[in-house]
């Protein structure tokens, strides 16, 4: 699972687009505008190398676009790291049934011993924006391992991330890592007394056969449009989210971005931006990358099987950006 290289560098592109006008989109407008989002993702595929792949755009919920490449329409694909979001989402729907807050001390809800005085003081929030104070990803050296195993290994790797007393803890600044998001999937379990995979899936996502086993972090497949649906529901622009990020978990980081509720973001006059991408590289085993942007009433999910560089998420990124945005 790659870092966020690719979004960051993508971000000072991203500044430049404003968001769409409603009423300039109205009619005619969302159909060049779908058009120009289909020859943006074709074209990002053939210079890509990439065989198989789906993407999809919606406008204010309703799917006005898509196109596979290489498969019939409907393929589930690897989230990967767009499951993020979904815990984010599940956090929030027990913080609105009273159950949890976003103030709440992981270590009061959790039976581990935490050691580490910097954990031991880290709120649900710090952990939903990767500034609990880990720094380094557990996960990395040992995801490969773990393919193909319906086990779920979130509680596993929060206790063993939380109880260590001095290693890879640093005073809390953002440092985005899958364990901060395996310790998110430990308080589901804990909280709620229900299986994270059955407390937490959206409508049209289900467990990976391959990845279901890292769950809280990266553990969805999910037909395009099922994904687009979910993201436009949290994250569109009649969401609470949308409409004020900064009533919720949120972190800026580099070039006036944010992250937030699993989600990178930017606040513009025109409204808030969300997007966020995720890539699965396994050696002889096997490859996936997917990508969200939701920007007001647009929505494009794409995802795909195969390995990419930074630079070709960077483009992709952009290309949707360019064909949505302007």
């Amino acid at each position: 699972m790659k870092a966020l290289s690719a979004a960051l560098g993508a971000l000072f592109i991203w500044a430049s687009f404003g968001l769409p006008s409603a009423a300039q989109d109205a009619g005619s407008a969302v159909s060049e505008r779908a058009e120009r989002a289909i020859i943006a993702w074709e074209s990002w595929v053939e210079t890509s190398g990439i065989e198989t792949g789906e993407a999809v755009l919606f406008f204010e919920g309703n799917p006005v676009a898509r196109k596979a490449i290489g498969v019939a329409p409907g393929a589930a694909y690897e989230m990967a790291s767009l499951s993020k979001a979904v815990t984010a989402a599940c956090v929030l729907d027990l913080v609105e049934a009273g159950a949890l807050s976003f103030d709440d001390k992981v270590a009061d809800l959790l039976p581990f011993d935490i050691k580490n005085p910097v954990l031991a003081q880290a709120t649900l929030g710090d952990f939903i924006t990767h500034r609990s104070g880990l720094r380094s990803d557990s996960t990395q050296r040992r995801m490969y391992f773990w393919l193909g195993d319906a086990e779920t290994r979130h509680t596993q790797v929060a206790r063993k991330v939380l109880e260590r007393r001095h290693a890879s803890v640093r005073k809390p600044g953002f440092t985005y890592s899958n364990d901060s998001y395996a310790v998110l999937g430990a308080v589901l379990d804990q909280v709620s007394g229900r299986p994270f995979l059955e407390l937490c899936a959206p409508d049209g996502l289900r467990a990976s056969p391959e990845t279901g086993g890292f769950a809280s972090w990266g553990g969805w497949v999910a037909p395009v449009e099922a994904y687009a649906q979910f993201a436009h529901r949290v994250f569109g622009s009649k969401s609470p989210i949308a409409r004020n990020p900064e009533a919720f978990p949120m972190v800026r980081i580099e070039g006036g971005a944010f992250y937030g509720m699993g989600m990178l973001g930017r606040m513009r006059d025109e409204g808030a931006l969300f997007w966020h991408h995720g890539a699965y590289c396994f050696p002889l085993q096997f490859d996936a990358g997917s990508f969200v942007l939701v920007a007001g009433d647009w929505t494009v999910v794409a995802a795909f099987d195969g390995c990419i560089s930074d630079a070709q998420t960077t483009d992709l990124e952009t290309a949707f950006a360019r064909a949505v945005l302007k």
